[in-house]
């Protein structure tokens, strides 16, 4: 066994890995135990546009709000559905610096990646960007901090810098799907065209719930220039 290997077993015997949710037993390398991931809901049957989740044996392909009015995206696609304990790690993971959960949160997007985008060839990757000023209040962007290692593991350059949001609107948590609509409106503007113009973008973010924040984001990268925007988060409601 090679010395690294030595040295993590034994890591393992003196502090064995501990669920970051229960602080039960968790197998090494793991922030979780199996209790916890048994409770979370992987996204199998879904939308082929916005990627909500259907009940298990349903056979649509398309949801009734697509059917309506088609999002400004292409496809979406995420890892789990955003409920419990999903909810309890994004949140630790986006307000106080969970960033043990990003190696694990990473291998399951580009496992979706690899399904749900197979035949596609993308050219860029674009987080979701936070305002300066909730920048400034949280420390990081969270979709920024998945969107680096995504783009090492899929092999697309990342562009952190081409999307920019304009306007610090308030947080969308507790508005109606028409609400967060209204609320998106004109808040990204793209700094560099050159970067996004004739491209094939993936956009990521950590969850996406009604889709708004990011139909209204691939909305603004088209209007640009771009060819299409898909979107790739960890979670979905």
């Amino acid at each position: 066994m090679a010395a690294s290997g030595v040295l993590q077993l034994a890591r393992e015997l003196v502090f064995p890995s501990a669920c970051r949710l229960c602080a039960n037993p968790a197998e090494p390398g793991m922030p979780i135990c199996e209790a916890c991931l048994s409770r979370m809901e992987f996204i199998n049957a879904r939308c082929d546009i916005c990627g909500e989740s259907f009940a298990a044996g349903n056979t649509e392909h398309v949801c009734g709000d697509c059917s309506l009015d088609r999002p400004d995206f292409e496809k979406a696609r995420a890892w789990v559905k955003f409920q419990d304990p999903v909810i309890s790690i994004v949140h630790r993971f986006k307000y106080q610096h969970g960033f043990y959960f990003v190696d694990w949160m990473v291998t399951g997007m580009v496992d979706v990646f690899r399904r749900g985008f197979a035949e596609e060839k993308f050219d860029v990757i674009i987080p979701v960007p936070l305002h300066w000023m909730r920048l400034l209040t949280r420390g990081y962007n969270q979709a920024l901090i998945l969107a680096r290692p995504l783009s090492r593991k899929l092999k697309i350059p990342i562009a952190p810098g081409a999307l920019v949001r304009a306007i610090n609107n308030p947080p969308q948590v507790g508005l109606s799907r028409s609400q967060r609509r209204e609320n998106m409106k004109k808040v990204f503007a793209v700094k560099n065209k050159k970067i996004v113009a004739g491209k094939k973008i993936l956009l990521i973010d950590d969850v996406i719930t009604t889709g708004a924040t990011v139909s209204e984001a691939a909305k603004v990268l088209v209007k640009a220039g771009a060819e299409t925007v898909s979107v790739l988060a960890f979670g979905r409601a």
